[in-house]
């Protein structure tokens, strides 16, 4: 089942990563570990199936999370908006990445762009 998993993440990165709808999509973590990055890593390492879907469940919604967005703003013009983690009790949020097996570099991009 990991291997079915791997699989999966390879062909996103194949044929659907950067192509169609999802080309001007890009990874909060793009620098460091991309989302499908630590997918194939958290599917190589989890003991299961269902504990690398849960990692990367999770990872996914870090990623919209920590996202600092340009939005266009009423009557013209653009405004910033930020995920929740930019919100949350920083010790919460280092915890959290920490449990999640991020990356020093991926746990260190979080940090670097929080508002707080």
């Amino acid at each position: 089942m990991r291997r079915a998993l791997a699989a999966a993440i390879r062909a996103y990165r194949r044929w659907l990563s950067g192509r169609g709808p999802l080309r001007g999509v890009s990874c909060t973590f793009a620098r460091c570990e991309s989302c499908s990055a630590y997918g194939l890593r958290v599917a190589r390492e989890a003991p299961t199936a269902a504990h690398a879907i849960r990692l990367i469940r999770r990872r996914l919604r870090r990623c919209r999370d920590a996202s600092v967005y340009a939005l266009a703003a009423p009557g013209g013009g653009a405004a910033l908006a930020w995920g929740a983690d930019h919100e949350r009790p920083l010790d919460e949020l280092v915890a959290d990445l920490t449990a999640a097996r991020e990356l020093p570099e991926a746990r260190a991009t979080v940090l670097a762009r929080r508002w707080r």
